[in-house]
């Protein structure tokens, strides 16, 4: 699916003023376009505008388009230049033109195998949806604990997922998933913040191996193994809440030591009793 560049997307991308100045220059045909042999998938232009200045417009990762321009840069100035701004609306202008350098530029502004989940920095206009992970400890068979997680996942408001393998895997293979009647995942129309998509594309290389990731009762149980490449990533991610029993903790949070105090008194005929508190609220 190609993504047709507009004029609202470059005075976002570049403010107005150097959206303005970049269409001046632009129009006065100052912008010279080239193929980089050096990068694939990138371009290359000289902007004429007093001097040359070069802009180079590539693929970065997550396939975001990043922009780069030799001009000096202002350290306030959040947008990019208007010599971006120019190269930008010549890229636009190429688009509609059948050669290998649009061929070349069109392909920095297309995804064949459908739209990545994680939202990208620049031209995604999609709706961000909001993942919260839920982790809890799960009585294995062998009366032991494992570790669970249970997924909500909304724009206004999260739902929960019943079925988290298979969202997982429509999410991989960028299909829709309808997480309730009144709400579906569609990847045309919605992303993930870059966090949240990290979580996710380490469950779904999880989950192809079945023993390392099982679906029970709308949640997925995670290994050992599994848990410590995930912890960190799930620290990162904006909307995480860990639940013991009926309490709900916003976050994830680890302590250097266990919540347990020793206390030793002395009991009847020179004997001693010790006491152990907090060990009912841990769980090994």
């Amino acid at each position: 699916m190609n993504f047709a560049l507009s004029e609202q997307m470059i005075k976002e991308l570049c403010g107005i003023a150097a959206y303005k100045k970049g269409k001046a220059y632009f129009e006065a045909n100052k912008v010279v376009l080239h193929a980089d042999s050096k990068e694939e998938a990138a371009i290359k232009a000289t902007v004429k505008a007093g001097e040359d200045f070069t802009v180079l417009i590539r693929q970065g990762e997550h396939n975001q388009l990043v922009a780069e321009c030799s001009c000096p840069p202002v350290g306030f100035i959040k947008t990019h230049c208007q010599h971006i701004a120019a190269v930008l609306l010549a890229a636009r202008d190429v688009q509609a033109i059948g050669s290998p350098l649009a061929d070349q530029m069109l392909s920095l502004f297309s995804n064949p195998s459908g739209r990545p989940a994680g939202k990208q920095l620049h031209f995604d206009t999609r709706q961000t949806v909001a993942v919260e992970f839920t982790c809890f400890p799960f009585l294995l068979e062998n009366a032991e604990y494992g570790i669970g997680l249970r997924l909500q996942a909304g724009i206004s408001e999260r739902h929960r997922v019943l079925r988290v393998l298979e969202f997982l895997k429509k999410v991989e293979r960028k299909e829709p998933a309808e997480i309730t009647s009144d709400f579906t995942y569609n990847p045309e129309w919605h992303n993930f913040n870059r966090e949240t998509d990290a979580v996710l594309q380490f469950l779904i290389k999880s989950s192809r191996i079945p023993s390392l990731l099982t679906d029970r009762e709308g949640m997925i149980l995670v290994s050992v193994s599994d848990w410590l490449q995930l912890l960190p990533l799930l620290q990162q991610a904006p909307h995480v809440s860990t639940q013991q029993g009926d309490q709900l903790y916003k976050g994830l949070r680890l302590a250097e030591r266990l919540p347990v105090r020793f206390e030793i008194e002395e009991g009847p005929s020179g004997s001693y009793v010790l006491e152990a508190k907090g060990l009912n609220g841990i769980l090994v």
